[in-house]
């Protein structure tokens, strides 16, 4: 039955430890011909090792390792042939491949006009779809023209602007629009704003581009439109007509934040946006002052400070809940509570910001995509100052000041724990006069006990080891995954109540100094032996606590005098609270030792309730009621001794 079980345990370890990595490579989404080469879209993002293209006879194009990169699209320079198939292959980093065949077009372009609005969608010839702007908001529309050949091009274009939208910004003189004859049954209808633009390119891939900024007025009609026509003519070519039109949907500010939701934010997390649990939630933390102090009292000189690496990073779950692929701007800004100015300290470099000293990041969402956006959060270790501070996490369509969701979160900058600090400190003095007494003492320790008395403590705490080590090591993480932080409520029943009873017990049948501390070593080595458990965390936690166990014990008189035993039949009240109190103190100081230990090496934060309640529980109420029944069941095993 046992193998069983080992079994079924050993396969769902496994299987927790695979994560969820898919066992193939994600399908090629979509192959775009580009005028300059290749733009490749994975159904998924995956980690790409390696990149080829191979034409149809099976020559080798592109060979391109990237390093097990973790990417979602990729663009790659490639002069193509019209109307010739190639294959693309991709390889990830655990070596798997996949290969897609695509057709390149049977004409290559010429030219390109593209026509963009503030959604970061490119309007494209017959697309319908109106883009919401809300009322009073300033957007931005962008023409541009590229060269594609090798030959002069000319163009002539034509931008229509509707009478519902107001230009705010022009770069061309704009033309009359054109006359009407008025009619005496209807009136006559407002004529669109026509501004004219011409230009020649001269060179491949040369290009044109023109930004104008519009406005969408309060009470704007229903549905407004902005036109381009343009006349474009290759060397040697006929003139092509080109038109496109964003239809303009003006609709209310609530509407439109209606489509963006942001979820919780994780801070501080990885480049992935993977949390770090051994850090504090939205805490940065400034570098050690007692590190700098001894550097300089040591004359070392202090590390280059890089302004320009984040301090961590947050990851911002950004879901888009309405029906059209939006382009969006997420920035973050750290301002004092109140405040309406960014904090320089707590911001990017000038150069690495976008206006106003905010880290922000383009993302394009899908409709009903959720997408983890990381933004990095830097610290000016000079200038910063401890405190508390506000995030302000904002999310703009792209061309446009409207924000779509806002979310002001705490952000608290601290400077490392002194009290983990000196703690550990505390736990190296103690351990250090442990190891030096037992080194120097170990004869005197030794001569006071007898064969007897030394096999029994052997006894006990290999017993220590096999009632409790063993079985808490098997079960802990079945009891973790079912009470998670709180399974010391659980397993404390066996590895502190059971074991202060043993303890107890062993200090009746021989009260007196070191017994604590040979069964506790005892105990340890055997752990080390077996389980490899031997660090330096498990050294000075064991060391501190045989040093509290035997300070506490002999200051209460257990072992200091047999006496003090001895009276537990007289006044057993007495006795129990004096040996449970000081199992207990000297158990929750060693409890407290070993989180402050975890804090100041591995930067393991836990929050101070969660401490308080496990030295409270696990270190003082466990081992104060294992010691109150140790005694009993001490008293009346030595009793049968004895006899």
């Amino acid at each position: 039955m046992l193998k069983y079980f080992c079994l079924v345990l050993s396969v769902s370890v496994l299987a927790g430890c695979s994560g969820t990595d898919e066992s193939s490579l994600p399908p090629l989404h979509d192959i775009r011909f580009l005028p300059g080469g290749l733009r490749l879209e994975w159904a998924r993002e995956f980690a790409l090792a390696e990149l080829g293209i191979r034409d149809s006879r099976g020559h080798l194009l592109v060979r391109w390792p990237v390093g097990g990169v973790s990417l979602r699209s990729q663009q790659v320079v490639l002069n193509w042939q019209e109307d010739e198939e190639y294959e693309v292959w991709a390889t990830d980093a655990r070596g798997r491949s996949t290969s897609t065949m695509a057709r390149a077009p049977h004409r290559r372009e010429r030219f390109l006009l593209s026509f963009q609005v503030p959604t970061g969608r490119e309007i494209t010839e017959g697309d319908d779809s109106p883009i919401q702007i809300p009322f009073g908001a300033d957007f931005d529309a962008t023409i541009l023209v590229e060269n594609l050949s090798r030959h002069l091009t000319v163009f002539s274009l034509q931008l229509e602007c509707s009478p519902g939208i107001e230009r705010r910004t022009l770069d061309a003189p704009a033309a009359e629009p054109p006359s009407r004859p008025e009619s005496p049954t209807r009136p006559q209808e407002p004529s669109p704003v026509v501004t004219r633009f011409e230009g020649s390119l001269e060179v491949n891939l040369e290009r044109w581009h023109r930004q104008i900024k519009f406005r969408i007025p309060e009470g704007a009609a229903a549905l407004q439109a902005l036109r381009v026509i343009g006349r474009i003519c290759s060397s040697g070519q006929t003139p092509i007509e080109v038109r496109r039109e964003a239809r303009i949907l003006p609709v209310p500010l609530s509407r439109l934040r209606e489509g963006v939701a942001l979820g919780d934010v994780l801070l501080p997390a990885d480049e992935r946006g993977r949390p770090d649990p051994r850090r504090r939630p939205d805490t940065l933390t400034l570098p050690d002052p007692v590190s700098r102090a001894l550097r300089r009292l040591l004359q070392i000189p202090d590390p280059v400070i890089d302004y320009y690496s984040p301090a961590a990073y947050q990851a911002i779950p950004v879901t888009n809940r309405s029906s059209d692929t939006l382009s969006v701007l997420v920035s973050s800004e750290v301002r004092a509570p109140g405040g309406s100015r960014p904090i320089a300290a707590l911001s990017p470099p000038e150069d690495r910001s976008a206006s106003g000293r905010a880290a922000a990041v383009l993302a394009d969402l899908r409709p009903g995509e959720t997408a983890s956006v990381i933004l990095p959060v830097h610290v000016n270790p000079v200038l910063a100052l401890p405190g508390c501070y506000v995030r302000r996490l904002e999310v703009r369509p792209l061309g446009m000041d409207s924000v779509m969701a806002l979310k002001e979160l705490p952000l608290e900058v601290r400077t490392p724990d002194f009290r983990a600090f000196l703690v550990s400190l505390v736990a190296a003095v103690v351990t250090a006069v442990v190891s030096l007494a037992a080194l120097v003492l170990h004869r005197q320790l030794f001569r006071q006990f007898s064969v007897r008395a030394l096999v029994l403590i052997a006894l006990f705490g290999s017993t220590a080891f096999a009632v409790i080590n063993l079985p808490s090591t098997l079960l802990f993480s079945l009891v973790y995954a079912v009470l998670g932080p709180f399974a010391f409520l659980v397993t404390g029943l066996l590895d502190q109540l059971v074991f202060s009873l043993l303890l107890v017990t062993l200090v009746i049948l021989v009260p007196r100094p070191g017994t604590v501390g040979l069964a506790l070593a005892l105990r340890q080595l055997l752990a080390a032996v077996v389980f490899g458990n031997f660090y330096l965390p498990t050294l000075l936690f064991t060391g501190t606590t045989i040093g509290f166990l035997e300070a506490a014990l002999w200051l209460s008189g257990a072992t200091r005098s047999p006496r003090r035993i001895d009276r537990y039949p007289a006044a057993p009240v007495r006795t129990a609270l004096a040996v449970g109190l000081a199992l207990g103190i000297g158990h929750a100081l060693a409890a407290l030792v070993h989180y402050q230990l975890q804090i100041a090496l591995y930067r393991f934060y836990l929050a101070d309730w969660y401490i308080g309640l496990s030295v409270a529980v696990h270190g003082f109420l466990y081992s104060f009621l294992g010691a109150v029944w140790g005694l009993r069941f001490g008293w009346q095993l030595r009793k049968i001794s004895t006899s």
